[in-house]
């Protein structure tokens, strides 16, 4: 059986980040899900994650390049989400996504092996 992609949610709203844990276990591991920048950064180090799932708004500086950044959001506005991919992240998801969806473009995103 192969071991599941390790996955660090950092997002602001203790909801979503419940709902995101829920989505994505078990065909990943979260290792992690905290609710600021800085608790994102100690859990990278910490953890050493195969991805971080990240809110948008985050402004966090890539600590760890091996980790493979995604970023969540509600943004339905193109420039916020072009200024987020401005700062390397691997992909998107929206919030809004269905359960299945969201882990789809998890999984598709882990799989390539170049950055978006």
């Amino acid at each position: 059986m192969k071991t599941p992609s390790t996955v660090l949610i950092a997002e602001y709203e203790a909801i979503l980040r419940y709902t995101l844990k829920r989505t994505l276990d078990p065909e990943f591991k979260v290792v992690a899900a905290v609710g600021d920048g800085t608790a994102a950064v100690q859990a990278v180090e910490e953890h050493e994650p195969d991805i971080a799932l990240r809110d948008i708004s985050m402004k966090i500086a890539q600590t760890n390049p091996s980790v493979k950044v995604i970023m969540t959001t509600n943004h339905a506005n193109p420039a916020c989400v072009e200024e987020a991919f401005r700062r390397g992240p691997r992909g998107y998801v929206w919030k809004g996504l269905g359960s299945a969806a969201a882990t789809s473009r998890v999984g598709r995103w882990m799989a390539e092996p170049h950055a978006a």
